[in-house]
């Protein structure tokens, strides 16, 4: 069991690994992050939680998550939930048919998935075009965090409130080098630190490090931009659910008054965020596809990386060949909803040797061996 643990990132999941490390009472933590913490892909989220998923793994993650985080928001207003509900709509008529098997699992795990008609879409979503749509599902005890940097920090504040966890804002960590007998040297800018094990929980800015060990994994950056849509169009109900067109690569959320646009893109990018100026058309005629943008202004709010998988599933545990090592990156849009389970699956990792909580095997991170030179071009788009 290690006695030194270094934890570099300190966004939602590098934060809840390290308090839910703390929470087993031995060893010391030290939380790395470049910049402040939760300021960097966890600000640019939108803080999303979400039960409906083709995997009962992260059906699982979700249902203690969803649970995790209204335990914190009860103790960090900034932090609050907001229960307004999912809702996934599919156009592909081999996507809807999958989704039998997604109500069975959720039904089997005690998670409410309703089955929702096409004709009743009109009721739930009012002014929100559903043309193409064959099915959709209803989790109505979803919502999301306005503020989800604030779930970062409350969970940091919490691990460093035990004593055992030492916050290291605006340090970034140069390089990561084993020492010879075991553990790692962290290099920097105010020096070398020895610890004897790390978790790696830099998501799409993990590339440097793990090539630093001598990993290239099949992780790739894709840029994920947020639109304000002012006024919302007048037949939309504040209290809609989050609603996601699942072979769109859209996402809408109502936030008083106006209407929160997610939309993703098919091209990879790198460690960097693009300038998007140019293709503001392109967007809004996306977005014109399923809204009344007659009476609206679309105006460019942010813009983020989510670091997609082949499978558009996370990689998390040991890092191959490397004793002491852990990593978490690759979540494909779900980390922050995850990250509460994702840090005790961590800590159980890191302190036990395995995950007892979850059967975390098949987000091992190795399952896809190294990554590709080039990352490939998105055919289909997935939440």
């Amino acid at each position: 069991m290690p006695e030194r643990v270094a934890v570099l990132g300190a966004g939602v999941v590098g934060s809840a690994t390290a308090w839910f490390l703390a929470k087993r009472g031995r060893g010391q933590v030290l939380l790395f992050d470049s910049g402040a913490v939760g300021a960097g892909s966890t600000a640019r989220s939108v803080g999303g939680i979400r039960s409906i998923f083709a995997h009962r793994l992260e059906m699982e993650l979700s249902r203690f998550s969803l649970a995790a985080f209204r335990e914190l928001a009860a103790e960090h207003p900034r932090a609050a939930f907001t229960g307004c509900g999912y809702l996934l709509l599919a156009a592909d008529p081999e996507r809807a048919r999958r989704q039998d098997a997604v109500i069975d699992m959720a039904r089997d795990l005690g998670v409410q998935v309703d089955d929702v008609a096409p004709a009743d879409l009109d009721r739930i979503i009012p002014g929100v075009s559903h043309e193409g749509i064959v099915r959709a599902l209803h989790s109505p005890q979803d919502g999301y965090i306005a503020e989800p940097e604030a779930a970062a920090r409350a969970y940091a504040d919490r691990a460093v409130a035990t004593g055992r966890v030492s916050m290291f804002e605006h340090t970034p960590v140069r390089h990561v080098m084993p020492r010879h007998g075991g553990g790692f040297e962290i290099d920097t800018a105010g020096g070398p630190i020895g610890v004897d094990a790390i978790v790696i929980a830099l998501n799409a800015f993990a590339g440097p490090i793990l090539e630093g060990l001598g990993h290239r994994l099949a992780s790739y950056p894709y840029p994920r931009h947020v639109f304000a849509v002012d006024p919302a169009p007048e037949r939309m109900a504040s209290g809609m659910p989050i609603t996601v067109f699942q072979d769109g690569d859209l996402m809408l959320r109502h936030d008083g008054g106006r209407i929160t646009c997610i939309v993703g893109t098919a091209q990879a990018s790198s460690d960097t965020i693009p300038d998007i100026s140019a293709e503001l058309p392109v967007f809004r005629e996306r977005i014109a596809q399923r809204l009344d943008l007659s009476r609206a202004t679309v105006s460019h709010a942010w813009s983020g990386l989510r670091a997609l998988t082949p499978d558009r599933r996370a990689l998390v545990g040991a890092l191959p060949g490397h004793p002491g090592a852990w990593c978490a990156m690759g979540f494909s849009g779900h980390g922050f909803m995850h990250a509460p389970a994702i840090g005790l699956a961590l800590s159980e990792m890191v302190m036990d040797g395995e995950c007892r909580s979850f059967d975390m095997a098949e987000l091992r991170p190795d399952r896809f061996g190294e990554a590709a030179q080039a990352p490939p071009v998105l055919t289909a788009h997935h939440h």
